[in-house]
C-alpha cells in the first residue's frame, strides 16, 4: 500500500483499476482537486503524485490523467 497526500474529508473517489485483484490508485477529489491518492501495485504513479504535492500543487484530476497518458 503506497499513499501520498493527506485527505481528512473528500467529495468523492475515483479508482482505477481493479479492487478485487488489489492492483488500482484511488483518487481522493475535494472540490475537483486530487488531495491524496493510495495504490496497491502501482506505486510509481502515487510517488509521482507524491513528486506534485511536493512543489506545493495540487492537481485536477483531469490533469493526472493526462499526464498518465504522456
Amino acid at each position: 500500500l503506497h499513499y501520498a497526500g493527506h485527505a481528512l474529508s473528500w467529495d468523492k473517489v475515483k479508482i482505477d483499476g481493479n479492487l478485487d485483484e488489489l492492483n488500482f490508485v484511488a483518487y481522493f477529489i475535494k472540490d475537483s482537486f486530487v488531495i491524496a491518492a493510495v495504490s496497491m501495485e502501482r506505486y510509481s504513479i502515487v510517488s509521482n503524485f507524491s513528486e506534485i504535492l511536493a512543489k506545493g500543487n495540487l492537481p485536477k484530476f483531469n490533469q493526472l490523467l493526462m499526464n498518465k497518458s504522456n
